[in-house]
């Protein structure tokens, strides 16, 4: 398995359940940005808000078809009845459709897509393909729904569901004309039987949010989510200069490495002490030598030689590093002063 092993481990594992709109699933997406990084890959976090369930919203869409189809038991309910479940069928099928529907209004939390690109680099003459891999890192309530039974049957009972709430108009219409009074109460009957089938997934959904729990995903969206970085670290060259930052050593600097590195200004006066110590010794000035190519001023005399060095005047700026003598790494750099 290799590294898909660890990602698995991290989500289902160390993170654990990730319902949507919460903070472990955005837990699982800093993971993620952190893994996609790491390979060089340009990520983008999309946030957006999104409903925390969407159980609830069709819960009470099967509930107002089941009521629409009880309605035409009574006269003076048909035609409302008739209203009622084209509502019901126009809005659950936008719904369906992610425009607006009940889910919408339903409460609702932050949550966040995570994308990755990766563009290699293309030969002479050579054409690439865009393939985009999806994978879901949140997880669900565990459900009735979601026993092997019903998965496997899964496009039969949902296309049932769909059949029923957009033919249930039809039903109640035929039931709420003149004409058919002739045939009531059978036809009702018929009605009832016909939206019978709702009444299914109205308890899966219903004992769903009641009573089952959120599930880690390992044999669901942390598998796919491994799977997918398992086929990014097959595609993606390792990030290039990528290495394990060695801890420094202590490094004691004297007044000769200082110079020797060429860091010290010219005129700069070094004084060191042992950490701790009230006083340093007094600063011991050091000035650079000077050669005869030197530029030491014009035919008149005027010195041309900057300010700021060791053979300038007796009012002229200067500038100490002071540092102990167990110091790490670069002293402190203090401001100048006059």
């Amino acid at each position: 398995m290799g590294l898909e092993s660890v990602h698995l481990r991290e989500l289902a594992s160390e993170i654990g359940p990730r319902p949507a709109a919460t903070d472990a699933e955005a837990r699982a997406a800093d993971y993620l940005e952190t893994v996609f990084i790491a390979r060089g890959l340009e990520v983008d976090r999309q946030e957006f808000v999104t409903p925390r369930t969407y159980s609830w919203a069709y819960a009470i869409y099967h509930l107002l078809t089941l009521a629409s189809a009880a309605a035409v038991g009574v006269k003076v309910l048909r035609w409302p009845a008739v209203l009622l479940a084209t509502a019901v069928a126009v809005v659950m099928w936008l719904d369906l459709d992610t425009r607006w529907g009940l889910s919408s209004i339903m409460p609702k939390g932050p949550s966040q897509n995570v994308v990755a690109r990766h563009v290699p680099k293309a030969r002479r003459g050579e054409r690439t393909k865009r393939v985009i891999v999806v994978a879901h890192y949140d997880s669900a309530r565990a459900s009735l729904g979601f026993s092997p039974g019903m998965v496997k049957n899964f496009e039969v009972t949902f296309t049932l569901m769909k059949a029923v709430t957009f033919g249930m108009p039809i039903v109640v219409l035929a039931s709420a004309l003149p004409f058919t009074a002739g045939a009531q109460p059978w036809l009702w009957y018929v009605t009832l039987a016909f939206g019978a089938y709702l009444l299914v997934p109205l308890f899966i959904n219903v004992h769903r949010e009641l009573f089952m729990r959120f599930t880690d995903g390992a044999g669901d969206n942390a598998s796919g989510v491994a799977a997918m970085l398992g086929v990014m670290d097959r595609i993606v060259p390792e990030a290039e200069g990528t290495f394990d930052r060695p801890d420094p050593q202590p490094r004691r600097r004297g007044e000769d490495e200082a110079w020797a590195a060429d860091v010290v200004p010219d005129g700069a006066a070094l004084s060191y002490a042992p950490a701790g110590a009230a006083d340093a010794s007094a600063p011991r000035e050091r000035v650079r030598e000077w050669s005869a190519d030197d530029d030491w001023g014009d035919v008149d005399g005027t010195s041309s030689i900057p300010a700021v060095t060791g053979m300038a005047a007796a009012d002229a700026p200067t500038t100490s590093f002071e540092a102990p003598l167990s110091a790490v790494g670069t002293p402190e750099v203090p401001d100048a002063s006059a």
